[in-house]
């Protein structure tokens, strides 16, 4: 199963956050002792100790504190933090127009995570009313004070043409750069450029490279892209482990396209021993966070069943469920083979599409054999 890439260029619509600190018992004390003193780069440091609970108990109402107390002093790090926290607050009483405020305040004192954040606050409409153009600046901004986040959002502006000129030539050089600069979503959204090409000629084993350097870096997504083209042996050789250790660092990752490929790959026995337990679990997963390819792939198993194995044997009514909900999420063939299930009186629950609404979806969909049979 080719593993498909519904966007280019990656967009984040949640806030970004200054890194984490670690400091012993002595110099937490002393951190303290300056903060009291209104030093504001130490109330900064100590509100990210106490964020993260590094060597302390996690404290966030603490680190809002002591974020708040760096902004007032005028350390635009600690407004960025607080705005932070404020924004993914669990008590209730976040507002983003609140956190809106103090990105903005932050990226005037010096914070080029809060130019960032402005811009992001601007392109999805966070605390304010979305705004393209603001949204290009603020994330210059960032991008101008060395926030390589910044510079990967720049690029998604270029490469889309919303709040500037569309340029996808400068968006793939921005993310080049960003990907040198060790970001994962630009390693991955560069190697996507290199794998189709367009704005730069296609080198299959750059992008490749790519992908699995922005997989080491963590980024699900560039995981799953380095498995498929490591399965189908696309820049270099095949390397079904590689595929199956990639897809499986992507599906923990919170990638659901890792979680399809791999139950795949366990449904066949491809580069794994075959596992129906093991490739139901997967798709399951997959099905519940709304990829249609793997509820119907449940709808499949469960159509046929599974030889000798009495866990998975033929139940129609089960894949009836499977193909329905297959088809919500836009799978032609889920649409298809629910209604071919209709027909023989099987409906899924709650499902009152008649067969015929089911084939004209299907065909809509893009699933030929409905539109001809």
């Amino acid at each position: 199963m080719r593993n498909l890439i519904t966007g280019l260029i990656v967009l984040v619509s949640t806030p970004y956050l200054a890194t984490s600190s670690y400091a012993n018992s002595d110099e937490r004390k002393l951190y303290d002792e300056q903060c009291t003193a209104g030093v504001a780069q130490s109330c900064f440091e100590l509100g990210k100790i106490f964020e993260h609970g590094n060597g302390v108990e996690k404290d966030k109402v603490k680190a809002r504190e002591l974020h708040g107390k760096a902004c007032k002093l005028g350390d635009g790090r600690g407004c960025t933090n607080e705005g932070f926290l404020i924004e993914n607050s669990e008590d209730g009483d976040a507002t983003f127009m609140e956190a809106f405020t103090l990105y903005l305040k932050g990226c005037e004192t010096g914070s080029n995570i809060g130019c960032t954040n402005v811009g992001r606050a601007y392109e999805h409409g966070r605390g304010v009313k979305v705004n393209f153009e603001a949204a290009f600046k603020y994330y210059e901004l960032g991008c101008e004070a060395e926030h390589v986040n910044g510079c990967v959002n720049v690029a998604g502006m270029y490469w889309t043409g919303r709040g500037t000129a569309k340029d996808q030539k400068k968006a793939a050089t921005l993310l080049a750069e960003a990907c040198d600069d060790d970001n994962g979503r630009a390693c991955n959204n560069s190697g996507v450029i290199l794998e189709q090409g367009g704005p730069v000629l296609i080198d299959l084993k750059k992008a490749r490279a790519n992908y699995k350097k922005s997989c080491a870096l963590n980024y699900a997504l560039g995981c799953s892209n380095h498995a498929t083209l490591a399965r189908d042996g696309k820049g270099g050789a095949k390397d079904l482990p590689t595929t199956i250790n990639a897809f499986q660092k992507a599906c923990d990752g919170g990638n659901i396209f890792g979680c399809a490929n791999l139950g795949y790959h366990y449904e066949v026995g491809q580069g794994v021993d075959q596992s129906y337990p093991k490739a139901v679990a997967l798709f399951e997963k997959a099905c519940n966070a709304k990829n249609g390819w793997s509820c119907a792939e449940l709808g499949s198993i469960f159509g046929s069943g599974v030889d000798g194995d009495p866990a998975f044997a033929a139940d129609l009514k089960k894949a009836v469920g499977y193909y329905s909900k297959a088809c919500n999420y836009n799978s032609g063939r889920g649409c298809y083979q629910a209604a071919l299930l209709g027909q023989r009186g099987y409906q899924g629950e709650g499902d009152q599409r008649k067969p015929a609404e089911l084939r004209s979806r299907a065909c809509k969909l893009g699933y030929q054999e409905s539109c001809t049979n």
